[in-house]
């Protein structure tokens, strides 16, 4: 059965860890930055369902329902003040899950096993535009699917999906970096970093 790619996300980009960026501020360059996704594929058939929508369209489309949809989660904003870089990170995944289903109008007799939310800057608005998706695996369904940013669905400078080994990711952590650049740092540098952790 012919597969299909979704589109790659870029990893997400903190300032001075703290959960704000300056890549979906004004001015800001983020391009499908991912936020948060959960069991959520790199390719999956046409029997498995995605289903996608912006922001800016969900509001064009029925502002008093996203508006209301994002009133009714603390923290999350509202239908003008949308604050998904604060509160997605950090909410529960049966919660963000729900949340979808809900501003999205998502049909509710399908049952949705995943989810991804990317954030990018309009070029003309300079505000932020969300871009929230859900995903339905089939039952017999052989997709595989990912969870966080180490994944062949997040893109890192140009190449689609980190494959880092265990040393690098252990090197990432020692250096406060996200997973998503693991696959970045010289294996050998990483090999010696875990050889003098040792010493």
């Amino acid at each position: 059965m012919p597969k299909q790619r979704v589109l790659a996300a870029e990893p997400f980009r903190q300032n001075n860890k703290n959960s704000y960026t300056r890549a979906l501020g004004s001015f800001g360059d983020a391009e499908y930055m991912l936020l948060r996704q959960s069991a959520f594929p790199d390719t999956y058939t046409k029997r498995d369902v995605l289903m996608q929508a912006d922001s800016d369209r969900l509001l064009e489309w029925d502002y008093k329902h996203t508006d209301e949809a994002f009133l009714r989660r603390p923290g999350a904003g509202t239908g003008k003040i949308m604050r998904m870089e604060v509160w997605s990170p950090y909410a529960p995944g049966d919660e963000i899950l729900t949340f979808l289903i809900d501003v999205m109008k998502a049909d509710p007799k399908i049952n949705w096993t995943g989810f991804r939310i990317m954030g990018s800057v309009h070029k003309q608005t300079q505000y932020p535009v969300w871009h929230f998706e859900l995903f339905a695996k089939h039952p017999k369904s052989a997709t595989a699917t990912y969870s966080g940013e180490n994944a062949p669905n997040v893109s890192v400078n140009g190449w689609r999906g980190p494959r880092a080994s265990a040393e690098q990711f252990r090197a990432a952590r020692m250096m406060g970096l996200p997973e998503s650049m693991a696959a970045t740092i010289d294996p050998r540098q990483a090999e010696l970093m875990r050889f003098n952790m040792y010493w």
